[in-house]
């Protein structure tokens, strides 16, 4: 796969080359339109008002650029059909700044970068294979990213810092596609990926912002998604994996550090499905997969948090779960898995007040819940049919363990240390 990449101080010396069409005054607007092969249309536009800057090629090996600085209401369009395009559009320091880009064709490239502009838009669409977009928006306010691709092997990026009201938007249909969003620092951040067809790579990272939100949508097979948000206030992460018919191997996770008020979903309908969600130094989050089929592995760990909240919900088979709460306090933990295959496993250290829950409905069930060093926890295991083990272990004061089992081959195991703890065992 092609990868091309072109920094700003790069973009910059393009627009200022030789050849440029220039303007400055108000109510500027330039158009070019080429048709035929090694074509090159170069724009630049300094100050003024209601500007307006257009292009369009149709041929080989053409290369449009805009370049505008200052001003208020401008707008940049490129249209490119052929082969081996570039388009890249520079704004710096405009108010009400929209640009739009068409590529159709093999082996195109479009790139935008916005600096310090207010209502700025960009959308990007391209047609065809091997094609990168690339948006860079900085210190802007209500700033909008959006990238469309539609065939196999292209790339998309967007890169938004220090702005407000920041979001940014890829939809990628084909094959091998790969899709990366980062947001630095800013306020109401809203950043979103969906792709379709098989071997897709999603990525999203969110960095010291406010209420910041993230989603990952993938529809088919053998794809990776993974969402990172850290030292924000009131995230919230999404990665939604879902097949009707073949959806098998994909992998998502999710990390959240440092933040408050985190709440992270991951969901599959998938074959050998594998979901990790990781939150650290927290408070108020909440973590919870859900998966289905066959083969699933789903895996939940929060250190260092306050009222946090852990889910596994796994129905299908082969079901693997594992839940690990470290130095929280008020946690609760729940594992809840249906048919054949079943594990779980619940580790809460360190904390009080803390709640772990499994529910085993099949066969081959095995259950383990230990709770340490902590004080007023609870533990709940319920078991039905199956294989079935159940143990908890629990040591510290007034805890309370119970365990009921309904079925076949059943045993039971508690343990616990400490005063005034309750145990209550239940076979059937």
């Amino acid at each position: 796969m092609k990868n091309k990449f072109i920094c700003a101080a790069a973009l910059s010396a393009m627009l200022l080359a030789t050849g440029a069409t220039y303007a400055q005054s108000s109510t500027n607007t330039a158009a070019t339109v080429q048709a035929g092969n090694t074509n090159s249309a170069n724009i630049e536009q300094l100050g003024g008002m209601n500007n307006a800057a257009g292009a369009s090629q149709v041929g080989d090996n053409n290369t449009a650029s805009v370049l505008q600085i200052g001003g208020m209401e401008n707008e940049a369009s490129i249209d490119q059909v052929g082969l081996a395009n570039t388009a890249s559009v520079l704004q710096e320091g405009g108010v009400s700044n929209d640009v739009d880009i068409y590529q159709e064709g093999d082996d195109n490239i479009a790139i935008v970068e916005q600096i310090v502009g207010e209502n700025n838009d960009v959308e990007i669409s391209q047609d065809g294979a091997l094609n990168v977009a690339e948006v860079y928006q900085y210190l802007g306010e209500n700033n909008d990213a959006d990238i469309v691709q539609d065939g196999d092997l292209n790339s998309a990026s967007i890169y938004q810092e220090g702005g407000e009201s920041n979001d940014a938007d890829i939809y990628q249909l084909g094959s091998n596609l790969s899709a990366a969003i980062t947001q630095l620092n800013g306020f109401r951040n809203d950043a979103e990926v969906n792709q379709y067809e098989t071997d897709h790579v999603a990525e999203v990272w969110q960095v010291e912002g406010e209420n910041n939100s993230a989603r990952i949508d993938q529809d088919g097979w053998r794809n990776s998604a993974s969402i990172t948000q850290e030292g924000g206030v009131n995230n919230e992460a999404v990665i939604d994996q879902i097949n009707d018919f073949i959806n098998e191997n994909n992998n998502a996770t999710i990390l959240q550090s440092g933040g408050s008020g985190n709440d992270a979903l991951i969901n599959q309908n998938s074959d050998y499905g594998n979901a990790s969600i990781t939150q650290l130094e927290g408070v108020n989050n909440s973590a919870t997969i859900i998966q289905y089929n066959m083969g699933m592995i789903g895996e939940i760990l929060q250190d260092g948090g306050q009222d946090n909240i852990a889910m596994i919900d796994q129905d299908g088979l082969g079901s693997i779960a594992f839940i690990e709460q470290i130095g929280g306090m008020a946690n609760i933990a729940s594992i809840v898995q249906s048919t054949f295959g079943d594990r779980a496993d619940i580790y809460q250290n360190g904390g009080d007040n803390n709640t772990a829950y499994i529910e085993q409905d099949g066969t081959f069930s095995r259950a383990v819940i230990t709770q340490d060093m902590g004080s007023y926890n609870n533990a709940i295991i319920l078991q039905e049919t199956g294989d079935g083990l159940a143990e908890i272990y629990q040591t510290g004061m007034m805890n309370t363990a119970s365990i009921t089992q309904s079925g076949e081959l059943q045993s039971a195991s508690i343990s616990q240390s400490g005063t005034g703890n309750t145990t209550v065992i239940v076979q059937q």
